[in-house]
C-alpha cells in the first residue's frame, strides 16, 4: 500500500504491470529452459490449438483465469491478507463438495477429512474475528 501511494498507482495499473512482468519472467524462464531441439514436439501441440473446439477452451480458460486473478486482486484490496488467505483456502474444498453435487465425483475419507478440517478451521477464525470485534480491539 505504501508503494502504491508512493507512487500514485491505482488498482488496474498495478494489476497490469503486475501481470505484465508475471509474463516477461515466464517467457524468459521458458526459453531458458527448452532446449532448441523442443521445437519439433511444440509443432503437433500447435496444430492442435488450431482446432475447433481446443482453440476455444483455451482461449475461455485463459479468460476465466484471468477474471478470478483480477477478482482475487480485488477481494485482496478490501479485506485483510489473513481474510483473504482464509477464504482462498476454502476455495479448493468447496470445489470438491460442488464437485461432488453436480458430477457425483467420489470423496475419498481423507478428502472429507480434509474438507471437514478447513472447514472448521475457517469456522474458528471467523468465531474468533467475531469475539475479538466485540472486545474492543
Amino acid at each position: 500500500k505504501r508503494l502504491k501511494a508512493s507512487h500514485e498507482v491505482d488498482n488496474f495499473n498495478l494489476f497490469f504491470q503486475v501481470s505484465y512482468l508475471g509474463a516477461m519472467m515466464q517467457a524468459g524462464l521458458l526459453l531458458l529452459a527448452a532446449p532448441l531441439g523442443s521445437l519439433s514436439t511444440a509443432l503437433p501441440l500447435a496444430r492442435r490449438v488450431l482446432e475447433p473446439g481446443y482453440g476455444l477452451m483455451l482461449l475461455v480458460n485463459g479468460i476465466t483465469f484471468w477474471m478470478y486473478l483480477q477478482l482475487s486482486w480485488i477481494v485482496l484490496g478490501r479485506v485483510t491478507t489473513v481474510t483473504h488467505s482464509v477464504c482462498n483456502s476454502l476455495r479448493r474444498p468447496v470445489m470438491c463438495v460442488a464437485g461432488w453435487l453436480q458430477f457425483g465425483n467420489e470423496i475419498s475419507p481423507l478428502s472429507a477429512a480434509g474438507i471437514a478440517l478447513a472447514s472448521a478451521g475457517s469456522l474458528l477464525y471467523s468465531q474468533v474475528r467475531v469475539a475479538a470485534g466485540k472486545s474492543g480491539d
